[in-house]
């Protein structure tokens, strides 16, 4: 039984006010324990509030779990949305994000101490200091969610859903479902499984998403094996092949759609033989990591706000997400790819790549010469250093804190913009600010009055954690003034209006600083 972390007074007070209202924004924050029923629900469950002396407040399912309390079947605690823990930098901030994005990888304690260079003592000690279960608990708990789910979203079979789940046996998984809620998968599930050859499980996400604006980035930066189709609204790629840095046991399709209920679709096309089983939960990883479900859309426009100048960008646009990867070894080959062409030259250079090397794997790029890289020389040095390293695990991008940054600047040819991208894409860490962004600089020229990159910096400490956000509110913008340009000849009104607002936000800065200027003497 483990030893609840004590909430201070003004937290607690607003957990309690949260969950009384059942407001959503707070949906999958925190969970609430019901001493009189054994039972743990999301904020937003419908069911009837009991007593106020009568709950208690848990920051995660395990650690209810963990304290004896069992999972709502009514409100479905598994589907809640996730917590966006790279606002924290510690190494159980750490060890979650691996546990969430690649689970089958991670299923152990030592794996995790292993990857965070620390004791499997020290990494227990830290989570029950900071969430008050220990990591094997944490472990189970995530392990019992993806099978409740799969459960409940598929028609597989108790034994397939064991092995996606990741239990090492049926009778764990029928030991495990019946200690924590009482009954046998089967009558859990109220129905018998039978094999499929796809399933389709959703990804929550809290509102508001800009769904689109997110297939509209990754449309433009597609790989050969990704497609996105804007008209019907989704996202596929196909594995032709398995490779150290991805998924392994075959090739698979999946594809994302978004819902009207608050959650995405992921489609996934299982192997004959279900041989990718085990990898589905990896899958649905990437998905969330691509599609940046885990973001809180309130606490980003709440920072952010506070800019006067970002203010009016997020409020016309409160639901933009920061789109990651699928695979972090593509992102950042094509990170390289893209460092002096247009965002539409290195998709077609990328493409070309693809075709000669038969892939985007380290070790389909280390198998053709230098030479037959579409590229300068120099640039084919690059990825081909890059691809060796992390076949040789020099370079991993699980790494903790900044030595994946480090290990990439050491690379000859990679430079800080490239590391600060690869983190902020391929690694999905919102507190990364790119002030030498060609696009940045632009749009902070017209918006602030300058784009040096020591007052960005300055300027955007205040945007901390979601510089990243920053980034990508200035990037569409100018995306938005390009496409008024173009039709600035043919309606002259827009660039007026353009150039227009352009002074008035001049005006404005140089006014505020003034103002500041003489609060200062």
């Amino acid at each position: 039984m483990m030893t609840t972390v004590p909430l201070d007074k003004a937290t607690e007070h607003a957990w309690r006010q949260a969950w009384q209202s059942r407001d959503a924004h707070y949906d999958g924050r925190f969970f609430v324990g019901v001493v009189t029923t054994g039972i743990f629900c999301r904020t937003v469950c419908r069911v009837r509030r009991p007593n106020a002396d009568n709950v208690r407040f848990f920051e995660n399912a395990s650690g209810a779990m963990a304290s004896g309390f069992r999972p709502c079947l009514h409100c479905q605690p598994e589907l809640a949305p996730g917590a966006r823990w790279q606002r924290s930098a510690g190494i159980v901030a750490h060890a979650l994000r691996l546990m969430e994005s690649s689970p089958s990888e991670y299923r152990s304690v030592s794996a995790l101490a292993n990857t965070l260079s620390v004791s499997r003592r020290h990494l227990g000690r830290a989570f029950r200091q900071e969430l008050g279960s220990s990591v094997q608990e944490f472990l189970q708990s995530r392990r019992l969610m993806i099978a409740k789910q799969l459960l409940d979203e598929t028609t597989l079979t108790v034994t397939d859903v064991a092995i996606a789940a990741g239990y090492g046996s049926v009778r764990r998984f029928n030991a495990h479902c019946l200690e924590v809620y009482g009954r046998s998968p089967t009558v859990l599930r109220g129905k018998v499984g039978q094999a499929a050859d796809e399933i389709t499980l959703s990804i929550p996400y809290r509102q508001p998403y800009d769904f689109e604006s997110v297939l509209a980035y990754l449309a433009i930066r597609s790989m050969p094996n990704e497609q996105v189709n804007l008209e019907k609204g989704s996202w596929s790629r196909t594995e032709q092949q398995a490779s150290p840095d991805d998924l392994q046991h075959g090739s698979s399709a999946l594809q994302v759609t978004n819902d009207s209920s608050s959650c995405l679709r992921c489609q996934i096309s299982l192997s004959e033989d279900n041989s990718r089983l085990a990898a589905v939960p990896d899958l649905m990883g990437r998905v969330r990591r691509i599609f940046d479900v885990n973001a809180d859309p309130s606490d980003i426009k709440r920072v952010l706000s506070q800019d006067d100048v970002l203010a009016p960008l997020v409020q016309e646009m409160p639901g933009l997400r920061l789109p990651g990867a699928f695979s972090p070894f593509e992102c950042a080959v094509r990170a390289i790819v893209g460092q002096q062409i247009s965002v539409a030259a290195a998709t077609t250079v990328i493409r070309a790549m693809a075709d000669k090397a038969g892939g985007l794997s380290p070790m389909a790029l280390l198998s053709i010469n230098e030479e037959d890289f579409p590229m300068p020389s120099a640039r084919a040095r690059t990825i081909r250093s890059l691809a060796k390293q992390v076949c040789e695990g020099e370079i991993r991008f699980d790494a903790v804190g900044d030595i994946l940054r480090e290990g990439l600047l050491a690379i000859r040819g990679i430079g800080p913009w490239t590391a600060d991208y690869v983190a902020m894409r391929a690694v999905s860490n919102p507190d990364v600010f790119l002030a030498t962004d060609l696009g940045v600089k632009k749009r902070a020229r017209r918006l602030f009055g300058f784009d040096g990159e020591v007052a960005l910096r300055a300027r955007a400490d205040a945007w901390r954690p979601y510089g990243g956000y920053a980034v990508m509110h200035l990037w569409l913008n100018v995306s938005q003034e390009a496409s008024m340009k173009a039709n600035a000849d043919t309606n002259p009104k827009i660039e007026n209006k353009i150039e227009a607002q352009s002074e008035k936000n001049l005006r404005e800065q140089k006014s505020k600083y003034e103002q500041e200027g003489r609060k200062d003497e």
